[in-house]
């Protein structure tokens, strides 16, 4: 059923510095799976994944769309960020 069709795309990236100190961040992209697959771009699970707020799958995003809500870009934002706070305490 339609309410029980929820779902997530995560991408957790762990960044190891050189005293051995763990940075781990974790990236999250939210939506539904559609009915069927829709799409031709991306790879995986994109042509099945509606993300919240699109009318659309994850495989007909453009890829300027998709990197600026994915998962990993999520990711690896807030990895930029904890490593530039890291980093200005230095």
């Amino acid at each position: 059923p339609d309410d029980k069709r929820g779902a997530h795309f995560t991408c957790t990236i762990h960044f190891i510095k050189a005293d051995g100190e763990e940075i781990a961040v974790e990236g999250k992209v939210f939506g539904k799976i559609a009915h069927e697959p829709v799409g031709e771009n991306g790879f995986g699970y994109d042509p099945l994944f509606l993300p919240d707020g699109y009318d659309c799958s994850m495989a007909e995003l453009c890829p300027e769309e998709k990197n600026a809500i994915s998962h990993r870009g999520n990711a690896l934002k807030i990895l930029k960020e904890e490593l530039r706070n890291y980093y200005a305490d230095k």
